[in-house]
């Protein structure tokens, strides 16, 4: 009686050397099929869209903090950017202030 390793070792070199042999006698699809199917996800990608903004992903279309959101930005858009936490740290040498954003 044979191991079962013995056993699934025939199978996998039956397995590729009976492909080995479709590739050899029938050499085009192997090639076109991916080259096609390569072709067509690359048009995938003329669709692609990333969202970044978690709040569009996990909440409804019409949710209210859409609204709050864009309020805000408008609001601070006015003065000048993005509402980033800001905090001024100033160093213990020669009075430099730094400040750290986000």
């Amino acid at each position: 009686m044979k191991s079962p390793g013995a056993v699934i070792s025939l199978y996998i070199r039956q397995f590729f050397r009976w492909t080995g042999v479709q590739v050899y006698r029938h050499p085009a699809p192997f090639f076109w099929i991916p080259v096609t199917l390569s072709f067509l996800a690359v048009l995938g990608l003329l669709r692609f869209y990333e969202e970044n903004r978690i709040w569009y992903l996990y909440s409804p279309e019409k949710a209210d903090s859409h609204f709050e959101h864009a309020v805000a930005n408008e609001f601070f858009n006015d003065r000048g950017g993005k509402f980033w936490l800001e905090k001024s740290v100033f160093s213990a040498y020669n009075d430099i202030k730094l400040t750290a954003t986000k």
